[in-house]
């Protein structure tokens, strides 16, 4: 389709065509022609400092009178403030302050400076930034945290690090020497190690305050510690027993103690107090025996003995407290410098006489099962059938050959009880223990057998009094818990032979027989068309369709 244009349209095409023409060169010659942000000789006096907002660059600045820098002042401003234009001078900006400067100019000037304050020098541009670690970010060493001494942080390469003074660059400020500070003295109760501004030994000390120098120049700083340890205390070392009368004594039986007390600078002979309940026992004088102390002093140690029952000199019957406590020769004392034991002093044996009887009972779990259980619960009882008070030393079970380890159930054992190598012992030999007349005590244990070892058992226990002969009494129980055996089911019978050819065609014969029948079928159903269903109807429908193609022929 043709586009056919008249005198006007053509006039306006080609307007168009022009405008476009002139956009279009002229966003190509804006986009190659270089950017300016810096201001211009009428805007800033001489210098190029907007330049070096991320760098640092070589400028003119305005000096004030008052021996100040400025960045950015106009040239105008310079001269209206009485000031003068220092050329070539470097200037910084620091980044996180954009009215900020560092200036060093060719007369040795180095000086912070806020373009909004030309009056005095900037002490603290970058006021929110915190001080970085060694390795951060940095504009100034002002802003890097304090190295120990004698290191300084520096910031070169805009990054922290701890130099020594004398190993700043040459090109950059130098920092000169930093006169150590005095940090704060040791808090009370600790004695001063020194600061790592010295080379005191400093084993065992820590930090416990800091302060720091500064450069005058360039800010970098360094930090002093001061180091601190606990004073040392003395404390009374300790002691301990060598024979410690505890527990049930008859009253029968001598009672002595020994102890020994300890302290590397001695121990205090007249410090030492020995008490039996609240009675002080003195130190024994000569011919003295009984219910006193001997004192045996060594360079670190002293031991303490005493006597507090003999054959002629018996104690009561009854409940005691031995304690004692000592200070060393510096005359200090502790928790540790302490002993103290309780015992009792049983009655006296008059006429006990002793009977000892044992039986047992069985439990049966899971009886009429195939895996019954029998548990056997042995007790034997002791008792003084005499008109005295009397004491045992020892009950021993001796359990019967055919037990096994496993049977035995520990944690049925009445205390202090305990099962070893077939026998089962409570053993009072230390402490006696003590029955009056008429009292008894008795004692369990557990035996649980598994099927197999449904047998009888014969448990022997035997009883030792203190001053009476040994009593012996025995238990003898069958373990019978009933076993039920599950039947077995009869195994099903695999038939042997031949199958029985009960089939309709089992034989050769009659499948031969069916196939020809199945093939008869089909010829029959394939030929009905033709046959059967071949009426006078389907005739007529034959003639038509011979008629109808002659006439598709004749065509």
């Amino acid at each position: 389709m043709a586009i056919r244009l008249n005198k006007t349209s053509k006039i306006v095409f080609a307007i168009l065509i022009f405008v476009l023409s002139i956009s279009l060169g002229f966003l190509v010659w804006r986009i190659n022609q270089e950017d300016r942000l810096d201001p211009t000789d009428s805007d800033a006096g001489g210098g190029n400092a907007q330049q070096c907002q991320y760098d640092s660059c070589s400028c003119n600045v305005c000096q004030l009178p008052n021996g100040t820098y400025s960045a950015l002042m106009t040239s105008t401003e310079c001269s209206n403030r009485g000031g003068t234009i220092v050329s070539n001078c470097t200037v910084y900006n620091e980044y996180r302050d954009p009215d900020c400067f560092r200036v060093q100019c060719p007369d040795g000037a180095w000086i912070l400076t806020k373009n909004t304050d030309h009056s005095a020098a900037c002490t603290a541009c970058n006021h929110n930034k915190p001080p970085s670690n060694e390795g951060g970010e940095c504009n100034l060493g002002s802003e890097c945290a304090p190295c120990p001494w004698p290191k300084v942080a520096y910031c070169g390469d805009k990054k922290c690090s701890c130099i020594l003074p004398n190993e700043i660059p040459s090109n950059q400020i130098q920092c000169g020497s930093i006169t150590a500070c005095n940090p704060p003295s040791c808090p009370t109760g600790m004695v001063d190690c020194g600061t790592s501004a010295d080379s005191k030994d400093k084993t065992g000390c820590s930090a416990q305050g800091t302060c720091v120098s500064s450069c005058t120049i360039c800010a970098n700083k360094s930090t002093v510690t001061r180091y601190c340890k606990t004073a040392p205390v003395n404390t009374c070392d300790g002691g301990s027993w060598v024979v410690k009368p505890s527990g049930n004594i008859n009253f029968e039986n001598d009672i002595t103690f020994t102890a020994k007390a300890k302290d590397a600078d001695g121990i205090k002979k007249d410090s030492i107090v020995v008490k039996k309940g609240t009675q002080t026992l003195p130190v024994c004088s000569t011919g003295e025996t009984v219910n006193c102390i001997k004192l045996t002093e060594a360079a670190t140690e002293t031991t303490i003995t005493g006597t507090l029952s003999t054959e002629s000199s018996k104690l009561d019957p009854g409940d005691y407290t031995i304690s004692m406590n000592w200070k060393d020769k510096k005359d200090a004392s502790s928790a540790a410098c302490a002993l103290t034991t309780s015992f009792t002093v049983l009655p006296a044996q008059t006429n006990p006489d002793w009977e000892i009887t044992k039986g047992v009972v069985e439990q049966c779990i899971d009886d009429s099962t195939e895996d019954p259980k029998a548990e056997l619960t042995y007790t034997i009882t002791v008792k003084n059938t005499g008109d005295g008070a009397g004491t045992i030393s020892k009950i021993e079970d001796e359990l019967d050959s055919k037990v096994v380890d496993t049977f035995v159930q520990t944690s049925s054992i009445t205390e202090p009880g305990e099962y070893s190598d077939g026998m089962i012992v409570w053993n009072y030999t230390s402490s006696p223990l003590s029955l009056a007349a008429g009292a008894s005590k008795t004692y369990t244990y557990k035996l649980l057998l598994d099927k197999d070892s449904f047998e009888t058992y014969n448990n022997t226990v035997t009883l030792t009094p203190v001053g009476s002969d040994p009593l012996v009494a025995s238990a003898n129980i069958t373990a019978d818990c009933i076993i039920t055996e599950t039947p077995e089911e009869p195994e099903e019978e695999t038939p042997t032979g031949e199958v029985p050819q009960t089939g309709l065609f089992d034989s050769t014969a009659s499948r031969i027989g069916g196939g020809l029948v199945l093939v008869i079928f089909g010829i029959f159903i394939y030929s009905m068309p033709n046959t059967i269903f071949a009426t006078k109807e389907r005739k007529i429908s034959y003639k038509y369709r011979e008629k109808f193609e002659k006439k598709v022929a004749n065509r």
